[in-house]
């Protein structure tokens, strides 16, 4: 089957689907395999907007991408059950390595990022919770020894858990029997040996608490507004003033601005948008990118409403891209 899979590696992504399809995966319509990968996988799912880039290394029992996930040029994957949710991403030069035993598994939630260069050990299994994004050099490990445990070295084995909204840095390492709670922050440059509370900040070798709660979730939604209006207000000075003609950027329930006739729309709400709300919203043309913000996705428009969608994505609110029809 090496031979097989080496060969089939070589096609085209066209040609690679239904021969994986007849090989007893689900890989659906919309969903890339670049040629020159090594994708072993015995049951392999692929949702629409899945990618797997060009000279990826994939040897697992049981491969499952959601839609829009994507596998990034120049990674190497040697796991029983892998999972990366919807939107998730894994950057290129990420290694993932481990024994093929019962507990062997990588779960990455939706839009989870794993940045390059990090290495995962996911022997007993690693779970990252939705939103949570594992800064480059990220280092996790469910298993450690070296010297000789029956002289009365040390041993240490067990799964690492990490909640949603997880933001870890740049060139952390993780030990064994981890569970970090949702919202936590990890110092960069830390060594987590212990469980982190939810929204606690730690930092340090080894990392210890700096602050309780670092940060606690926005109820009073006028400051949400108020910090959205800034992050517009960001969006033009990034692009130095040049859109703010171009692109109008409102309250889906606020009126249209009384001058001038935009290229582009985008229409922004905080509560629950319906499948009516969003077809009236449509009206505004074909061109109206329309963002969920109580869903966290966004309805895409023209490329200037991407931008936008993009620029958000650097305060942290990563949006999931969403065909109408899903309402």
């Amino acid at each position: 089957m090496t031979l097989v899979y080496l060969l089939i590696g070589l096609l085209p992504s066209f040609l690679q689907r239904p021969i994986r399809n007849l090989m007893g995966g689900r890989v659906e319509a919309g969903a890339r395999i670049a040629p020159f990968t090594w994708v072993a996988v015995r049951d392999l799912r692929m949702e629409r907007g899945a990618r797997i880039g060009p000279f990826v290394v994939l040897r697992a029992e049981t491969a499952v991408l959601g839609r829009n996930a994507h596998v990034r040029p120049v990674s190497m994957f040697k796991v029983r059950h892998l999972e990366a949710g919807r939107d998730a991403r894994i950057d290129p030069f990420v290694l993932v390595n481990c024994d093929y035993g019962p507990r062997s598994r990588l779960v990455l939630g939706k839009a989870v990022r794993v940045f390059s260069f990090s290495v995962l050990e996911p022997s007993e299994g690693i779970h990252v919770g939705d939103q949570t994004g594992l800064g480059g050099h990220t280092l996790i490990f469910c298993h450690g020894s070296w010297p000789n445990y029956l002289e009365g070295a040390p041993y240490a084995r067990g799964p690492v858990r990490i909640g949603e909204e997880v933001w870890i840095p740049w060139r952390v390492m993780i030990l064994p029997n981890v569970e970090i709670g949702s919202g936590a922050v990890i110092g960069a440059h830390s060594l987590v040996r212990s469980s982190v509370p939810a929204r606690a900040l730690y930092s340090g070798v080894p990392a210890r608490q700096v602050v309780e709660n670092v940060w606690t979730p926005l109820e009073d939604g006028a400051e949400k507004e108020r910090r959205l209006a800034e992050v517009v207000e960001s969006f033009h000075a990034f692009h130095e003033e040049r859109l703010r003609g171009r692109v109008e950027i409102r309250s889906l329930t606020q009126g249209a601005a009384a001058a001038g006739t935009p290229e582009e729309t985008v229409l922004w709400s905080f509560s629950e948008i319906s499948g009516s709300e969003l077809q009236q919203a449509r009206k505004e043309g074909r061109r109206a990118t329309v963002i969920d913000l109580a869903n966290l996705r966004a309805f895409p428009g023209g490329p200037l409403g991407r931008d936008f969608v993009g620029h958000l994505a650097t305060f942290g609110v990563r949006l999931s891209p969403t065909d109408p029809e899903e309402l």
